[in-house]
């Protein structure tokens, strides 16, 4: 038996509801170009610090290709920080991540189902 994975709607829900709990000031589906993927959640921290969160909930990896496609939202966009919310990654993405020191933090689906607390806790 295979485990249920949630869905994009209710990690989004789950989202929304540790940002209002928090009282974070946040905007959803922001687009910023059209040829590029809308933000999915845009917070402003207290300290004027931008912070872009995607969700990529596929059922393979992602893809080293799709951290360069998120760097250019840190780049472009004037973001701070973006969390990469998705099921799996590829090694080489994180191995991208971790050399070029972008400043991507990932967090997994199954955090939001396994952890007590959210996993965005300590990451905004």
């Amino acid at each position: 038996m295979s485990p249920k994975f949630l869905t994009k709607e209710e990690v989004e829900e789950k989202i929304r509801a540790f940002l209002h709990e928090h009282n974070y000031d946040f905007r959803e589906h922001i687009v910023i170009q059209k040829k590029l993927r809308p933000i999915d959640f845009e917070v402003k921290k207290s300290d004027g610090e931008r912070v872009a969160i995607m969700l990529f909930m596929w059922n393979r990896s992602l893809p080293y290709d799709k951290v360069y496609y998120l760097e250019d939202y840190l780049e472009k966009y004037g973001m701070d920080k973006v969390i990469l919310i998705c099921r799996q990654i590829s090694p080489r993405a994180k191995e991208i991540i971790k050399k070029d020191k972008i400043n991507i933090e990932i967090i997994f689906e199954s955090d939001f189902r396994t952890m007590r607390e959210s996993p965005l806790l300590g990451q905004l």
